[in-house]
């Protein structure tokens, strides 16, 4: 991974704002919303209100996932067994566990829980939720300690399967990125009002699709 500096990430981020930054709307309100519910007691309200609304109305995920998709990832939301191992991740920041590869079991788990997880759509077709799904999910749910990726990131960062190790792998390098753009992320949220995670997507959607 290469050194990036703080003047070119920082200047990339504020051309990205400035083209696109209205269109985040939606995502800050959801993930500001959503990151404060109790998983285990989530309900209809909260899937149509906020997951919902961030994964087709934000994420473009509709075609991918579908009503069946949606109602799926809810329900896999809810399992006391998924809860009770995403909530250790709720209040951290990716950028200060200092023990992340000690963790790597339990994020491949709920990546992998999602990501593999099987619905059969409106037209009687067997599906999986997908690999950018559950990148979506899980940065819902934790916003400040996992980071979204599609299929051109995964690519550039040469995580082709894209399932849950790929996905450790790509957590660990973006740890190391956060960590070296720091004092840069701390001067765009302030700016925007935006988590460094979302900085750091913003980069990546950037050098995976010029």
């Amino acid at each position: 991974m290469t050194i990036l500096s703080s003047e070119d990430f920082c200047k990339s981020i504020r051309e990205n704002e400035d083209k696109w930054g209205i269109t985040d709307c939606i995502y800050v309100q959801c993930v500001e919303e959503f990151s404060k519910c109790d998983l285990s007691l989530i309900d209809d309200r909260v899937r149509d209100r906020m997951l919902s609304a961030f994964l087709f109305g934000w994420g473009n995920m509709q075609r991918q996932l579908g009503y069946a998709g949606l109602q799926a990832v809810f329900e896999r939301i809810k399992e006391p067994s998924f809860t009770l191992k995403i909530e250790r991740f709720r209040k951290s920041k990716l950028e200060d566990c200092a023990d992340l590869i000690h963790q790597r079991e339990e994020i491949v788990d709920l990546f992998d829980k999602i990501a593999r997880l099987e619905f059969t759509s409106a037209k009687g077709k067997l599906k999986k939720a997908c690999s950018t799904t559950a990148s979506k999910v899980l940065h819902l749910c934790c916003p400040d300690f996992f980071i979204m990726w599609d299929a051109g990131i995964r690519v550039f960062y040469l995580k082709k399967k894209g399932y849950g190790a790929d996905y450790f792998d790509f957590l660990c390098e973006m740890q190391l990125r956060l960590k070296e753009l720091s004092p840069a992320t701390r001067e765009l949220e302030k700016e925007f009002g935006k988590r460094a995670t979302r900085f750091i997507d913003e980069y990546n959607w950037k050098l995976a699709h010029p």
